[in-house]
């Protein structure tokens, strides 16, 4: 039943746009419900055929390691616009505060066909 679940998930008949849209307004609230930052939200590869369109995103954020952890939760149980098919965390030094920063680089995969 999961796996059924997952695949009419996986696959979608919207466009790549609307795909763009609706993933930027799960991660904007998932931001706010979780106290991290969102460093970046693009769109890293895309591929094309005659029947499907694969794009894959990169969501960076930063803040705690539990806040990151509960935020790939949320991405990978109730986000509707694709597949977590990645994550990896980052530690960097911010140079104006010298203060240590956990980054979070989570990867999403998108399949969309073509009607």
């Amino acid at each position: 039943k999961e796996i059924a679940k997952w695949e009419m998930l996986s696959v979608s008949s919207t466009t790549s746009e609307e795909l763009r849209i609706k993933l930027f307004e799960n991660v904007s609230d998932a931001v706010d419900e979780f106290d991290i930052n969102l460093t970046g939200l693009k769109e890293v590869e895309s591929y094309n055929d005659k029947d499907f369109d694969v794009q894959l995103y990169e969501v960076s954020a930063d803040g705690s390691y539990t806040n990151l952890v509960q935020f790939i939760h949320y991405l990978e149980s109730k986000l509707m616009v694709g597949k977590v098919v990645s994550s990896r965390f980052e530690l960097t030094r911010d140079r104006q505060t010298r203060k240590e920063k956990l980054l979070l680089h989570v990867y999403i995969q998108s399949i969309i066909k073509h009607s």
